[in-house]
């Protein structure tokens, strides 16, 4: 990395603490790497890149003014708004609610927890982790019952984190085994349980194709359907699309998926998540139905 292509810091506009960590991450990922789990603090970071942009001290006495501006980015009239949002029966004024008052708040809790709680992973761009995390808030979102005393903040804020910890471990344990794997190849293959062998006359079924094949239908159906929304139609359209030119195409990488909805549709990503967010919803029922009918 060049020193003439980064910036000093005290030139660049943070809302929060966290999206500066998470800038520097990104910045520094190729230097920084990960051992063993441990990731650097933000002191640590931001030593590292005033070293490469030949940076004075002087940023770190602007912090506490420049973010006590930005500190509060959720109070009761995101509350309220959830609640609104729960209540409306209409999708255009649905889609108004999340994108004016919850979508930003929403992002800022988000990157916040990966920030506090450092559930980065070296496997997955920072800015693709978050917008899964928020994909996933909203499939929960729905289950949110206010009449129970609690706060949205503190529902939406516990799944997070129970979510970013649970795909770190999991992919942590499914790096670790492959690495196990890859170290004592003669000794993985020996055991039983990895060998597989197709009895005379059987014919291996291709369960990915079938799942791949049903959801194009199924998308295709949704998108004839006369109230679909314009966005989850768009979206529809070019996921139909990449299922159905992949060996063309030959992205399998979410990032790059991300890229390629955004270009189709000409959606900005967060109208991309907040529909996608609805077909995750129903994506599970549909796939665990329909592998049962191939049993």
């Amino acid at each position: 990395m060049g020193k003439d292509k980064i910036k000093p810091l005290k030139e660049l506009k943070f809302d929060s603490v966290g999206e500066e960590y998470i800038y520097l991450y990104e910045t520094l990922a190729s230097s920084i790497g990960e051992t063993n789990g441990y990731q650097p603090s933000i002191e640590e970071l931001r030593k590292s890149y005033k070293t490469l942009s030949e940076e004075d001290n002087n940023y770190d006495d602007e912090l506490k003014k420049r973010y006590e501006k930005t500190s509060i980015y959720w109070s009761d009239k995101q509350e309220k708004a959830i609640v609104e949002y729960l209540k409306e029966t209409d999708e255009f004024k649905r889609n108004r609610i999340f994108n004016t008052e919850i979508y930003g708040p929403l992002k800022k809790l988000v990157e916040n927890i990966i920030f506090t709680y450092k559930l980065f992973r070296a496997d997955v761009d920072v800015r693709e982790l978050q917008v899964d995390c928020m994909s996933f808030l909203s499939t929960k979102l729905e289950k949110y019952d206010p009449r129970t005393g609690a706060k949205a903040f503190a529902y939406l804020g516990t799944i997070a984190k129970h979510y970013l910890m649970g795909e770190k471990r999991s992919a942590y344990k499914m790096t670790k085994a492959s690495l196990d794997i890859d170290e004592n190849v003669e000794e993985a293959s020996a055991q039983p349980g990895n060998h597989y062998e197709l009895k005379d006359g059987e014919e291996q079924k291709d369960t990915n194709s079938l799942v791949f094949e049903a959801i194009v239908t199924k998308l295709k159906q949704e998108m004839n359907k006369p109230k679909i929304l314009p966005n989850d139609r768009k979206v529809a359209e070019a996921i139909v699309y990449i299922f159905e030119n992949h060996d063309m195409l030959k992205i399998y990488n979410k990032n790059l998926v991300y890229h390629l909805l955004k270009e189709r549709t000409g959606l900005q990503t967060k109208e991309i998540t907040y529909s996608l967010s609805r077909f995750k919803s129903t994506y599970k029922i549909f796939k665990h139905d329909f592998l049962k009918t191939l049993e």
